[in-house]
């Protein structure tokens, strides 16, 4: 970024940034792009909600680990061929107790 400050004085502002865990982050990177291929050959398009759920941070629908996993693992073995959400979640509520919406 180049801007003017006090006295017009020119300025010049550089930002890097970096993350302490992107040398872990590679084998999750590569599972995602094995889903990308699997879903480009089958035809499949727009967001792939079982990888998502699996792989990202922010997924556009979030599942617990142990459904996200079970979900990828169906969109690998050919059983979820679509993005069509079929599995049953539980939530926690205010008193961290488990209900089913």
């Amino acid at each position: 970024m180049e801007g003017r400050g006090f006295g017009n004085v020119s300025l010049n502002l550089e930002v890097r940034l970096s993350v302490e865990d992107s040398p872990n982050s590679a084998g999750v990177v590569i599972d995602a792009i094995r889903c990308c291929k699997i879903a480009r050959d089958k035809k499949i398009g727009g967001p792939l909600l079982s990888p998502s759920a699996y792989f990202m941070k922010h997924p556009p629908k979030q599942f617990s680990d142990d459904v996200a996993r079970e979900m990828v693992e169906d969109f690998i073995s050919g059983k979820r061929s679509n993005n069509i959400v079929r599995y049953r979640c539980l939530a926690i509520n205010s008193d961290m107790h488990l209900i089913d919406p």
